[in-house]
């Protein structure tokens, strides 16, 4: 959910590509990905984590009401790991747009790793 957000703020189609398998693979709906993808959580908690993510890719420092707001779900730990994450996805989007990265034939099969 929260690498597909930020891929999809990103315009990144090589992140798309790679995370939509995993997404369908954790049971996400076709449907339920596109709603994430335009930033809409289906719960309290997942709204929290969308707005989170929102504000720290467009305004670099998120907010001290998204922050809370997640911070209500997850731990000190949890904080930082959500905003690592988030921030390691911005820089890859950047990396593989910027570099004109082509898409791979198919996703990563993490399966074989």
């Amino acid at each position: 959910m929260i690498i597909l957000r930020a891929g999809a703020l990103s315009r990144s189609s090589y992140e798309r590509m790679q995370h939509l398998p995993l997404a369908r693979q954790a049971g996400r709906s076709d449907t339920e990905i596109a709603v994430i993808e335009a930033g809409h959580g289906s719960d309290e908690r997942t709204q929290a984590i969308l707005q989170f993510v929102d504000e720290c890719v467009r305004d670099v420092k998120v907010g001290a009401q998204a922050f809370a707001d997640v911070r209500a779900f997850f731990s000190e730990t949890q904080m930082v790991e959500l905003t690592l994450l988030i921030g390691h996805y911005m820089m890859t989007a950047r990396f593989l747009e910027t570099l004109e990265v082509p898409l791979d034939d198919a996703a990563t099969s993490w399966d074989k790793m």
